[in-house]
Formats: structure tokens, C-alpha cells, sequence
């Protein structure tokens, strides 16, 4: 995994977080078709489960449930497995992201 980013989409009565996920493979070429799986958590509460596949340019997608537009939620998103098949990742770069809303 190469990069995390997250931010904030908001919508009239709610906001989302919308995490970005870049997967490279040893050699630092982007690599499709990985499983990316993590998990939302808004205020601390219990963390929601978030799955994307990742497209040929190795970006996955990833948009957590809709929450409060209250200032001051933090929103985190932290990748708990990468899987395609043939492949084994490791998980030295960045696992999480957050923001402030």
C-alpha cells in the first residue's frame, strides 16, 4: 500500500468520509483488482466495515455511512487487509487517516 487519504463529503443533512487507498506492489507499480477492506470509526464509536476493489490505476474507493454535520467529529478509516491472489502485503506504509469535521 502506497497511500491513505480521507475527506469529507457533505451533503445537506449529512456528511460522509470518503477514504482513498493507493495499492502498489514491491516494485511500486500500481496493482488492480485488490481486495481493500477497513473500517470507519466516527467519535470513537464502534467502527463500521467498509470493502472497495481497487481499479487498474490501484486506487479503491471507500465511503463510510452517513453521520452527524455537527462540527468537531473526528472520522477515522484504517485498512485492515489487502488480498489479491499471488500476493502477500505488508503493512509498513500508512494504515489509517483522519480528519476534524
Amino acid at each position: 500500500m502506497s497511500s491513505i487519504t480521507i475527506a469529507k463529503v457533505i451533503s445537506r443533512t449529512a456528511m460522509n468520509g470518503r477514504a482513498t487507498v493507493t495499492v502498489v506492489d514491491g516494485n511500486g507499480v500500481l496493482l488492480g483488482s485488490v481486495a481493500v477492506t477497513g473500517t470507519f470509526t466516527v467519535n470513537g464509536a464502534s467502527p463500521t466495515n467498509a470493502t472497495a476493489t481497487s481499479t487498474s490505476k490501484g486506487v479503491a474507493t471507500l465511503t463510510s455511512p452517513a453521520y452527524s454535520t455537527a462540527t468537531g467529529q473526528t472520522v477515522q478509516f484504517c485498512v485492515t487487509s489487502l488480498v489479491r491472489t499471488g500476493y502477500v502485503f505488508d503493512n509498513t506504509g500508512p494504515t489509517c487517516a483522519s480528519f476534524v469535521s
